[in-house]
């Protein structure tokens, strides 16, 4: 006989926030510990594989919820020496346990990710992804997922990185989307991710497999709609002769002023510029040195932002060297040579190399920190 426990929740009258995460049904432990009548903190006795801590949306704003799953509900409503537990344990003894398993979502560790298994979620004109269906494409757990936004959550913007559904925008999507009908139905709110969004977890989790995935979403999945705005042409303001002497004085003065000013502006701007076109325009690969001149920045900034954004790291040589992953997708070059020093001893050097796809990729990422000067963005925006 098939059960499920919201059939027990409705018999002995209490009301419990549930998740569905990875196929699986999850608890809040708050409201499982009212209505047994126990202590809200007795669900911190349970083994860690049996709770954990998800993100939900309140009036108040974002709430970190404790929840536990079945097994570690079934291990409190055993131990529950209170009255109100009596009900809990007698419908637990009624039935058999076997017929409580959750739907599984199906993972293997070993199969290759398939573009065509993906069912396509449009939200807002865009393409998005449940974290369900990024972390099986990631091929990580749920919770790997949820934990890395809650450690990063400063560097996630919503509407540009995900979008938190509650309420009435959940209950629209139950039943629109056959694949995650189930994964909505008891769930208070609601996280799909964006391309941006994708590319965040992607680059925290920086796995071989989380960035060959994206690679394969980016270019088959995630749709890049160029939102293009068709201004009317606003007819140029007649121009106007001067009508006395000095009004015409006046005109040639402002017209020099303004010149002085431009030229001004040019000198200031020639040698950034000149730097930034090189970068921009680069067909082989740059230094970073030279990466870093054409963003007016210092070389050991760069680097160090470079390390923070998981692209190179510090051998044990003490060289800026990239992550071989990012080599084999060729966003760098390394390279190497060996000399002897001064006592003979052979030693190698390495210089890391940015190609143009890098390039692009650093001058996005520089972009998104604010490190490009307005200048510069003004300069070249066109």
């Amino acid at each position: 006989m098939n059960l499920s426990f919201q059939q027990l929740f409705d018999e002995v009258g209490v009301e419990v926030r549930q998740v569905n995460i990875e196929g699986k049904r999850w608890f809040a432990s708050q409201d499982i510990c009212k209505g047994l009548g126990i202590t809200p903190n007795s669900s911190a006795r349970l083994p860690n594989e049996h709770r954990q801590i998800y993100p939900i949306q309140t009036a108040g704003g974002t709430q970190n919820l404790s929840m536990i799953n079945e097994t570690g509900l079934i291990t409190l409503i055993m131990s529950s020496r209170k009255a109100q537990g009596q009900r809990w344990k007698q419908w637990l003894t009624q039935y058999v346990q076997p017929s409580l398993k959750s739907t599984k979502v199906a993972k293997n560790n070993n199969s290759e990710f398939n573009i065509n298994d993906v069912e396509v979620i449009e939200h807002k004109g865009q393409r998005v992804l449940t974290t369900i269906q990024l972390a099986q494409a990631y091929n990580v757990e749920v919770k790997s997922i949820y934990n890395n936004f809650l450690r990063n959550k400063e560097r996630y913007q919503e509407g540009v990185h995900y979008f938190l559904l509650t309420n009435n925008e959940i209950k629209g999507l139950v039943g629109a989307i056959h694949q995650i009908e189930d994964q909505l139905r008891y769930t208070h709110s609601f996280y799909l991710w964006t391309e941006r969004g994708a590319a965040r977890h992607a680059k925290s989790l920086n796995t071989n497999k989380a960035w060959d995935v994206f690679d394969i979403l980016e270019n088959h999945y995630f749709i890049s709609q160029t939102k293009a705005t068709h201004q009317p042409e606003s007819n140029p303001n007649q121009y106007v002769l001067p009508k006395t002497y000095v009004e015409a004085l006046r005109e040639l003065a402002d017209v020099y002023e303004k010149k002085e000013q431009l030229e001004l502006q040019l000198d200031e701007a020639t040698p950034k510029a000149e730097a930034f076109d090189t970068f921009m325009t680069a067909t082989n690969a740059l230094t970073v040195n030279e990466i870093a001149k054409s963003f007016d920045l210092g070389p050991n900034m760069f680097f160090e932002k470079m390390r923070q954004w998981k692209c190179i790291y510090k051998n044990e040589d003490g060289y800026n060297v990239p992550y071989s992953h990012w080599v084999k997708k060729g966003y760098f070059l390394l390279k190497t040579k060996t000399y002897s020093d001064f006592f003979g001893n052979t030693k190698t050097s390495s210089k890391t190399l940015v190609t143009p796809k890098g390039q692009k990729y650093l001058y996005q990422l520089a972009k998104e920190e604010g490190l490009i000067q307005r200048k510069l963005l003004c300069c070249f925006a066109n």
